[in-house]
């Protein structure tokens, strides 16, 4: 099988444009998502500060705010691997993965530090390179 038709190929090689397409439709989700959690919401049983608060945290992020994060908790990933001393595919498999969970679906709904430790701990063990992740750093921050 050559590479061009190859399903890797096929299905996750982006163009520039198509990438930052695919992180504005999948934010533009999260908008939506955000607007009808807040719109189902029953206001009258909130005080004036819930009320608030919850108006600037359905603001949301842009993609650039998105993309900030996501480099944030790709770099802590790569600290967990070097400490852990897994071997450099571990992590730059965890790393790939991450992005990849990231291109459709948003930080918003999803906390990337619970996907950073589950992608690292699984690659750990697809790899046998490793009995597991200490308790400590999974409760560390």
């Amino acid at each position: 099988m050559s590479f061009p038709n190859s399903t890797h190929c096929q299905n996750w090689i982006f163009t520039p444009e198509q990438l930052q397409q695919k992180k504005l439709q999948c934010n533009e989700k999260a908008f939506a998502h955000l607007r009808k959690e807040k719109s189902e919401e029953d206001e009258s049983k909130m005080s004036e500060k819930q009320k608030k608060a919850r108006t600037e945290a359905g603001t949301g992020l842009t993609v650039q705010e998105e993309d900030l994060l996501k480099r944030h908790y790709e770099l802590k990933i790569q600290e967990i691997c070097e400490k852990l001393q897994f071997p450099e595919k571990v992590m730059a498999t965890a790393i790939i993965f991450f992005k990849r969970f990231y291109l459709e679906r948003s930080i918003t709904k999803l906390n990337p530090k619970d996907i950073m430790y589950v992608q690292s701990k699984s690659f750990c063990n697809s790899a046998h390179s490793s009995p597991g992740l200490p308790a400590s750093m999974l409760l560390a921050k």
